[in-house]
């Protein structure tokens, strides 16, 4: 870890929430906006970027950062994680082996790893969220207005602290099939 978390001055990082399931044929269109938004959060003094490494919007925004940290060191990867086995849960999900290679590698090239909770309980995914929002003066998001939802969650969180909203949703189009 190159950087300690409580060191990570709010007013220079963003964090991401988003569903699940990103559709194949709109993940072109989203990363697309998710670099755009990097970019602009960037130009405008962010540095820092947390993430909640989960399946879907999540894992394809740190794959985003991690891009962008390529051509500037100055941006940097927080994972928060709801807790050690996060992991342990994804196996009826398609594509497992591809998805825990794919997290294990994000894992190994983040700046820094926060585990919210040692283990799985009813409560650590909204301690996760309530983390990234809690450190973050801006929100990148993947949402579409379903409340019900983790990242509808994490949406009303960021939108009740005050946090500046950045919705991909709003920027692709969904009918495209």
């Amino acid at each position: 870890m190159d950087i300690h978390p409580d060191s990570i001055p709010r007013e220079q990082t963003c964090c991401f929430t988003g569903h699940r399931v990103v559709a194949a044929h709109l993940r072109e269109d989203v990363i697309a906006a998710v670099d755009g938004y990097i970019r602009e959060l960037y130009r405008a003094g962010y540095r820092y970027f947390i993430a909640g490494g989960a399946l879907g919007f999540d894992m394809l925004a740190e794959v985003e950062v991690l891009r962008a940290a390529r051509f500037d060191e100055d941006i940097k990867l927080i994972l928060a994680l709801p807790c050690r086995d996060q992991t342990s849960r994804w196996e009826s999900v398609p594509h497992y082996v591809e998805h825990l290679r794919r997290y294990k590698q994000i894992l190994g090239l983040a700046d820094c790893v926060v585990y919210v909770n040692d283990f799985y309980t009813d409560t650590c995914m909204w301690e996760r969220n309530r983390y990234m929002v809690d450190r973050s003066s801006a929100c990148i998001a993947y949402y579409s207005g379903y409340p019900r939802s983790g990242a509808g969650q994490t949406y009303r969180m960021a939108e009740e602290a005050g946090l500046d909203l950045y919705n991909v949703w709003n920027h692709v189009d969904h009918t495209k099939t």
